[in-house]
């Protein structure tokens, strides 16, 4: 085992095969639409493997899984049996969109209505998160899984046409969403909407480097946060010191 993400609840192995293995291409750029076809493959007790062809649904509704896993995941109806657990699930093209993680939200009836969940629903961990996430896993190898407290999201496009700020001194940026009551994001006075623009020497110009960066810099490092915060007084930039820590148990995306 190279290393673990107990969050998303997937582990990173490395195999050794005595033939070449076929690699599948990933689709980590083109969203899906929905009823477009998918499928996957399952070895059955006999050693055959059998196609499985199913419908996608839903893209995922956030981008950051910080504070609800559920809402980062895909909508799928495919009947999949549990042991294709960890499994590539495939779109039309034949590209691989996502794995199957057999994952169950953790909410009442009222929440899931809210999402617009249903019972016949598969929900699959898109393969652009879950790369991006495994690459800074094999360079780390980390056990542990690293947070801060809030979640992120792509900049409204409202936002991104009042770039640049400060002057022109910052161009790119993504927005917080969501800031997680009792974490450290809450006791550094971080708040909702806030702009992270850098987490120490690195730029953060989207969802996918930020989750790169924190995972890469890894609980226990020392960082520095860069926010721009937008009052009725103009743009302030906030400048903020964080030692990454470990998710606690208490802080499981629901």
């Amino acid at each position: 085992m190279i290393g673990l993400e107990p969050t998303l609840n997937f582990a990173v192995l490395k195999i050794h095969h005595r033939s070449p293995i076929e690699i599948l291409e990933h689709n980590t750029d083109r969203d899906l639409l929905a009823e477009e076809p998918v499928y996957a493959y399952h070895q059955d007790s006999t050693g055959q493997y059998l196609k499985i062809d199913g419908t996608f649904t839903l893209m995922n509704q956030l981008e950051c899984y910080q504070e609800n896993l559920t809402a980062t995941m895909l909508k799928t109806e495919i009947e999949l049996p549990t042991s294709s657990i960890g499994g590539p699930i495939l779109d039309g093209d034949g590209k691989i969109f996502a794995m199957h993680t057999a994952h169950v939200p953790e909410m009442d009836e009222d929440e899931k209505a809210q999402l617009g969940i249903s019972e016949d629903e598969i929900h699959l961990l898109s393969m652009k998160l879950a790369m991006t996430v495994y690459s800074s896993i094999k360079y780390r190898g980390s056990l542990v899984s690293p947070w801060t407290g809030f979640s992120v999201r792509t900049l409204s496009e409202e936002e991104q046409i009042a770039f640049p700020l400060m002057k022109g001194r910052i161009r790119y940026g993504i927005g917080l969403e969501h800031i997680w009551e009792g974490g450290p994001a809450q006791a550094l006075g971080i708040q909702k909407d806030d702009i992270l623009f850098r987490m120490s020497h690195y730029p953060i110009s989207s969802v996918a480097k930020f989750q790169r960066w924190l995972y890469l810099y890894g609980v226990g490092q020392p960082i520095k946060l860069y926010f721009v915060r937008q009052t009725d007084e103009g743009d302030k930039m906030i400048t903020i010191d964080y030692t990454i820590e470990e998710r606690p148990k208490w802080a499981k995306p629901r």
